[in-house]
């Protein structure tokens, strides 16, 4: 297979008729959309359903991407909207009190057994803190602070202006900050950020 070609260039083969290109783009995208779509959904089969189902609407929606931003941000895109539609008809169809898959934020693994604890437990009082979070500031913590995502990639994908970005960051950033001192973890409040991607 072509697989050195660019994603642009994948995108106009697949527009000319090579529809087997697309199974590069898969290949290629769809570990990181998984775990995009596991970061905000917090349920690994969800994130896998909701990833597969952001491959088949790029497939039959490829004609509407312009290239205004890069293939990656785009299925971003897909798959921020159909994790908060999975979100929304999760919330309408059931209030119960399930438990998360929260693999997503695993611990790295320590040789001491006291230092395992702390890291776990540090894991899941962040897990906690994240869920506890509104969908929108959720998806900006997952997207800045997980995935690493610039504020530029970030309002692209959220289609609003850098400057919302970062209040909104802010004030979920706040939030976790109240999160954390109402359960006495003053060890694990987010630090201010310094720099200005």
């Amino acid at each position: 297979m072509e697989s050195h070609l660019d994603d642009l260039e994948l995108v106009e083969s697949i527009r000319s008729g090579s529809t087997h290109h697309f199974v590069i783009l898969v290949e290629r995208h769809q570990n990181r959309i998984f775990q995009f779509a596991l970061a905000l959904l917090r349920n690994r089969q969800d994130a896998e359903d909701v990833a597969q189902e952001v491959f088949i609407g790029a497939f039959r929606k490829l004609h509407s991407f312009e290239g205004r931003s890069s293939f990656f941000t785009w299925l971003r895109r897909l798959a921020y909207n159909a994790s908060i539609d999975h979100l929304r008809k999760q919330k309408s169809r059931k209030s119960d009190l399930s438990t998360p898959d929260v693999s997503y934020l695993d611990a790295s693994p320590s040789e001491n057994p006291v230092s395992q604890l702390v890291e776990r437990e540090t894991v899941d009082a962040v897990r906690s803190a994240i869920d506890q979070l509104p969908e929108d500031q959720r998806a900006i913590v997952c997207m800045r602070d997980i995935d690493g995502m610039d504020y530029a990639e970030i309002a692209s994908v959220l289609e609003i202006p850098i400057g919302t970005v970062r209040s909104r960051l802010h004030r979920a950033r706040l939030e976790l900050k109240n999160i954390f001192e109402r359960a006495g973890l003053r060890a694990f409040m987010p630090c201010q950020e310094k720099d200005n991607r």
